[in-house]
C-alpha cells in the first residue's frame, strides 16, 4: 500500500510580509490566501502560530530585500492628508508636504499656521533622477 505523503512548503519571507501587510489593512485570511495562492488553512495556521496574545499577526522578518519587496507600491494612511505610499521603482516614501508659518517662538510656543499642502508627487524626484540600485 502506497502511503500518501503531504508536500509541505514553508511560507517565504515575502509571503509572510504580504500576509502581514494584508491583515494589517483589514483583508481577510481567505482574501490573502487567494492573493498568495495558498490554502486558507495554511494562512490560518501561520497567523495563529505567529500572533501574540492581543496583538495582530506580524511577519517579523528583518530580511531587508523581503521588506523592500513587500512595501513596493504599498499605499497607506499616513499622518497627513492625501496619498502616502512607497514608490516601487525607487523605494521612497512619498507623501504630501505641508507648508506653514511658525509663530509664538518669542513666547516659547511652537505654533504653526498651515499655508498650503503640496502634493508629494510634485516635489519628489522623478524616475529620470533615480539613483537607487536596490
Amino acid at each position: 500500500v502506497a502511503m500518501h505523503t503531504r508536500s509541505y512548503k514553508h511560507m517565504s519571507a515575502e509571503e509572510r510580509e504580504t500576509l502581514s501587510l494584508g491583515l494589517a489593512h483589514g483583508q481577510s485570511l481567505r482574501t490573502m490566501a487567494r492573493v498568495l495562492g495558498r490554502a486558507p488553512s495554511t494562512l490560518s495556521r501561520e497567523s495563529a502560530r505567529n500572533a501574540t496574545r492581543g496583538r495582530p499577526y506580524r511577519a517579523g522578518t528583518t530580511d531587508t530585500q523581503a521588506v523592500i519587496k513587500a512595501l513596493e507600491g504599498h499605499e497607506f494612511d499616513g499622518l497627513k492628508e492625501g496619498r502616502s505610499y512607497f514608490r516601487a521603482w525607487d523605494h521612497q516614501h512619498v507623501q504630501d508636504v505641508l507648508v506653514g508659518k511658525a509663530y509664538g517662538k518669542e513666547l516659547g510656543l511652537g505654533h504653526y499656521q498651515l499655508l498650503a499642502t503640496v502634493s508629494g508627487d510634485l516635489v519628489a524626484s522623478t524616475q529620470d533622477q533615480n539613483v537607487c540600485a536596490l
